[in-house]
């Protein structure tokens, strides 16, 4: 049965979607993509749950359940983190990390600074953009130059607003897919406008290195889509070709929000992946 686990980090209340939680093997934390929330996670947290996973799925800071966004500081990335260690805590021995986008990100960082802690990573399309800068990948980092060609993506005035968010989501999903939406979709969006911009600004001056890959020890999986922006799928690429343990699967006709658009597709890759790394018998230790 679903329910909801609260935690305090940063000054706000933080809402954790969980099911399963009487499940005897290892949990998973599924952190969702920038602009989103744990909901995104819905069909794959039945899955694993049915599976006796415990799993655990935070609406990260100004998201979902969550408080808005603050803004009485400037946002860091550590921040969401926080709430992932926060969250670590709360979980029962090592478990299985699997995060989309920003919330791919995250994973990555958490599995760099805690390799302890988690037992594998999955992720779709992590924007761990600083493994292309360390790299030299001229290629992924030519698409994000040129998509800020007129510099105001990063602009603190502009950054937020409506026009902002739409430029955001066509960006990763297509021209007119913002005009496209639901209006309840798009308010959603907008009341957490200020948070995406501030996590894109930081995201954008990520520091992970391509070295930083190399030494990580815990099992891991990218996937990218086919059809997905370049940027995203040079990241999956160059962790691949920096950690001969990392693998990297890219669909057919995938796109940056084949996560949502075509779950099962993405997940059965995350529970081939999961189910790898589990321990043989049904155990959290």
């Amino acid at each position: 049965m679903a329910s909801t686990l609260q935690l305090r980090v940063h000054d706000h209340e933080v809402a954790v979607r969980v099911a399963g939680l009487d499940g005897a093997r290892s949990p998973v934390v599924c952190l969702h993509s920038s602009g989103l929330s744990g909901s995104q996670w819905r069909r794959l947290s039945k899955q694993l749950s049915r599976l006796g996973h415990p799993v655990f799925a935070p609406d990260l800071l100004g998201y979902g359940q969550t408080d808005a966004w603050k803004g009485h500081a400037r946002f860091e990335t550590s921040m969401d983190l926080d709430l992932v260690r926060a969250l670590s805590a709360t979980v029962s021995g090592p478990f299985h990390c699997v995060g989309h986008s920003y919330g791919g990100r995250l994973a990555l960082a958490l599995a760099l600074e805690e390799p302890h802690a988690v037992r594998s990573l999955g992720a779709y399309e992590p924007v761990a953009y600083g493994v292309l800068r360390s790299s030299g990948d001229r290629v992924g980092i030519q698409e994000l130059e040129d998509y800020d060609h007129d510099g105001k993506f990063l602009d603190e005035t502009y950054g937020g607003t409506e026009p902002w968010i739409e430029r955001f989501v066509d960006y990763w999903s297509g021209d007119g897919t913002w005009r496209s939406m639901s209006a309840a979709a798009r308010e959603a969006f907008t009341r957490s406008g200020r948070k995406l911009f501030e996590e894109v600004k930081d995201t954008c001056a990520d520091t992970t290195s391509h070295g930083d890959v190399a030494r990580l020890p815990v099992p891991t999986l990218v996937i990218s889509g086919a059809d997905s922006r370049l940027s995203a799928r040079r990241v999956c690429a160059v962790m691949a070709a920096s950690n001969p343990t990392v693998k990297h699967i890219e669909l057919e006709e995938g796109v940056h929000m084949s996560p949502l658009l075509s779950p099962l597709d993405v997940n059965d890759h995350f529970l081939a992946h999961i189910a790898a790394h589990e321990p043989s018998s049904p155990t959290n230790a």
